[in-house]
């Protein structure tokens, strides 16, 4: 049987078919998602939030909420997105989405004194931004016996782009201040568009066809199933803890005394070790058929968190912060392949779009209920200490999850 014709019947790519298209594909999946206005915004929101509350002294909690109507508003605008991309293809729904978050990243800089302009523009955000659901059906589309390295090396991408940018935002703030910060990350997703229209392409449509080899189950059998809801309540639990942080993370080491350009090096920290947490993670799911092989990044998230809690050593911080983002970057890289190895490919869009939105719809609260935390209290300790009991309610669920529904390919 010819490579074609065997990739007709099964809907899978032979490894030597994965190889020519790795580059392609994994390149056009990172600069469109790392340069994505959702990413770039959530990566400016910690290095620009103590400056946005002291412009128009919001309070912590209050800015924060943009983070929550992000997240709530990307929730609803998820799930339709997942209906898009099974109904219209990948291409179809990315392409017009991305051009119009980044105008309205470009926007945000006319914010003025009513936080309700800012709440709505990070809500739109959520609403139009593409997200990653796209990006990781285009991967699990185009790559079957290299799936777990190709979603990890995506993956990588998207930390890389969080390592870079508070960097640089942290100099065009110093340079232009916050709101022209956000028009020039605007502009710069703008710029990814014409290399998105050239090289993004949908998966051949045998790969995406139900087949023997790889059958998939559709939203309604997901829904009634006892393992959809405990990998809800596990990585909406380690959502939480991620977005509580990454969106105060700055303000945390601002209050134990550190200077902005250090507290924007712990933040691009974390993001170094999510980097190689993401290769990681991707070479063990080619190698181990377990999803325990995430515990330890579970454990090694708790310990970072432990540490940033209670010391001030700059050294011990930096190691607490690599810790914490090799456990956060194994823990999101598993989101989407739980999905294709637990339900199939058929209904991945819908899957992962409704169970990313009802993840999100919990770990959107996060960020305000720390702010508030603050704003009450004047310290983060509080806070941090109730991340750490719901990041063991996380741990918890990594290890009790079952083997495996589906077969790699």
């Amino acid at each position: 049987m010819s490579a074609n014709a065997q990739q007709a019947q099964t809907g899978t790519f032979l490894p030597h078919q994965e190889r020519h298209h790795t580059p392609k594909i994994i390149a056009v999946s990172l600069i469109g998602a790392s340069m994505g206005a959702g990413t770039l915004s959530a990566s400016a929101f910690s290095v620009l939030l103590p400056a946005i509350t002291q412009t128009y002294h919001w309070g912590q909690a209050k800015a924060s909420f943009a983070i929550t109507f992000e997240h709530w508003s990307g929730a609803a605008g998820g799930i339709l997105i997942g209906f898009l991309i099974d109904r219209f293809g990948i291409r179809r729904t990315v392409l017009p989405l991305a051009l119009l978050s980044g105008i309205i990243l470009t926007l945000i800089k006319t914010t003025g004194s009513d936080i309700w302009q800012f709440w709505l523009f990070y809500a739109l955000l959520g609403i139009i931004g593409p997200g990653i659901a796209p990006y990781s059906k285009l991967l699990s589309g185009w790559f079957s016996n290299r799936r777990g390295l190709a979603l990890g090396s995506f993956g990588s991408g998207i930390f890389l782009s969080m390592m870079i940018t508070p960097q640089v935002v942290r100099s065009l703030y110093n340079a232009v201040g916050w709101q022209n910060a956000y028009a020039v990350l605007g502009l710069a997703s703008l710029v990814t568009l014409p290399f998105l229209f050239a090289f993004l392409k949908d998966p051949p449509r045998s790969a995406e066809q139900k087949t023997p080899s790889l059958p998939g189950k559709n939203l309604y059998y997901a829904l009634r199933t006892p393992i959809f809801w405990l990998l809800f309540v596990t990585v909406a639990t380690s959502m939480f803890v991620d977005q509580a942080l990454f969106s105060q993370y700055v303000s945390i080491f601002l209050n134990k005394g550190f200077s902005l350009n250090i507290a924007t090096s712990l933040l691009s920290c974390v993001a170094a070790g999510a980097i190689l947490a993401q290769i990681m993670v991707g070479w063990l799911l080619d190698i181990q058929d377990r999803p325990q092989i995430i515990v330890p990044f579970a454990l090694m998230a708790f310990v970072g968190l432990i540490v940033i809690h209670i010391s001030k050593n700059p050294l011990l911080l930096f190691m607490a912060s690599f810790l914490l983002g090799l456990g956060s970057g194994g823990e999101t890289s598993m989101t989407s392949y739980f999905v294709g190895r637990y339900f199939g490919l058929s209904h991945f869009g819908k899957i992962y779009a409704c169970l990313y939105s009802l993840i999100a719809i919990v770990a959107a609260l996060s960020p305000p209920a720390i702010g508030w935390i603050y704003d009450k209290t004047g310290s983060y300790s509080g806070g941090l200490l109730l991340l750490e009991i719901i990041a063991l309610l996380s741990l918890g669920g990594f290890i009790l999850l079952p083997a495996y529904t589906y077969p790699k390919r």
